[in-house]
């Protein structure tokens, strides 16, 4: 109990500091910005912090940073509530503390542990129902995953159980891909503080979604996926980029599909980093799988990747995509079935 007070008061205090900090920002961008960014460096106490830390400091030295456009429609945007539950879930709980207990459990067992989960889920009468990834989201907390990427199919079902995941973990932090075409009008999903929704420009009607949830004050993202050399050559050249600049929120994320080879993922991804590290957009270009895995590298040393497919079978990041293992969740506990990812 002492301790679950300990963690309240600090939170209440991370709190206090973030809309001090907000508020300087609106009134100050840059100055305030960088007191808020150099604060978090002379308290971060993780080892992903401090360097995620660094790097702002350093890219924030840049006056004319795009970086600083994007914070300020940031704050200027969406609900200070949930950039201070969404931002302190994934600073504190997803990469300090859980960070933390994936390292000593990795030392303990001798096998890799993602920093992240990726579930698709399903709306079909074989899937995995609410009661299952709930059973399942335990099992991954317990090994200090607090960070999910949900992908939901277009059926009604799926996207209730993913809602219902949210709510029922609040201090972890969730990346909900909607599908292609999805409404973004939910009220339940609007509601949520610990969930970033994402939009997939391919579908219709994507723009007038991103600027809906962009006026409703929802953290929010804009995706595609990719496959082919001639997509992930479209990505790397900054069209894409160009393209959905008006209406991306903070992040461009890509998901190499099923079929993406090695090198097309790898160019993805040094389309990315280089996009970030020249500070070319007033938002951050992701790609999915390969940045995940470079986060997991900054966490353990190695890295891992773990996905669960709607009938429960285990994924890896495999030749430059997410495919399937014969392993699944449904006959083992997590625990075991990452012993394959040994060290």
């Amino acid at each position: 109990m002492a301790q679950d007070n300990t963690a309240a008061y600090r939170r209440m205090l991370v709190e206090g500091v973030i809309d001090r900090s907000l508020r300087a920002i609106q009134d100050d961008p840059r100055r305030g910005l960088r007191k808020l960014v150099d604060m978090g460096a002379d308290c971060a106490t993780g080892r992903l912090q401090k360097r995620f830390l660094r790097m702002a400091q350093d890219m924030l030295e840049n006056e004319d940073s795009p970086y600083y456009d994007m914070v300020v429609s940031a704050v200027e945007a969406v609900d200070h509530h949930k950039i201070k539950t969404f931002g302190i879930n994934f600073g504190w709980n997803c990469l300090t503390v859980g960070a933390g207990q994936i390292r000593d459990y990795e030392k303990t067992h001798g096998n890799n542990v993602p920093w992240e989960l990726t579930l698709h889920i399903g709306s079909g009468p074989h899937d995995m129902d609410a009661q299952e990834y709930a059973a399942l989201l335990g099992q991954a907390k317990a090994l200090g995953i607090y960070t999910y990427f949900l992908f939901p199919d277009a059926g009604g079902a799926a996207m209730q159980t993913a809602l219902l995941l949210a709510e029922s973990e609040p201090d972890c932090d969730f990346f909900l891909f909607l599908p292609a075409g999805s409404p973004a009008e939910d009220a339940r999903l609007r509601q949520l503080d610990n969930v970033l929704i994402a939009v997939d420009c391919s579908g219709a009607g994507w723009r007038e979604a991103a600027l809906s949830l962009r006026e409703a004050g929802c953290l929010y993202a804009v995706y595609r996926r990719y496959a082919s050399r001639k997509e992930a050559e479209d990505i790397a050249s900054g069209l894409w980029a160009e393209r959905i600049l008006p209406f991306a929120g903070m992040v461009a994320i890509c998901v190499a599909g099923p079929d993406c080879s090695m090198a097309d993922a790898r160019r993805v991804y040094r389309y990315a980093l280089d996009a970030r590290l020249q500070q070319r957009y007033p938002m951050l270009i992701a790609d999915l799988y390969l940045d995940s895995l470079a986060t997991d590298i900054c966490i353990s040393d190695d890295s891992c990747f773990a996905g669960v497919l709607p009938d429960g079978v285990l994924t890896e990041f495999r030749d430059g995509h997410e495919a399937g293992t014969r392993d699944s969740v449904r006959t083992a506990p997590l625990a075991e079935l990452l012993r394959r990812f040994a060290k």
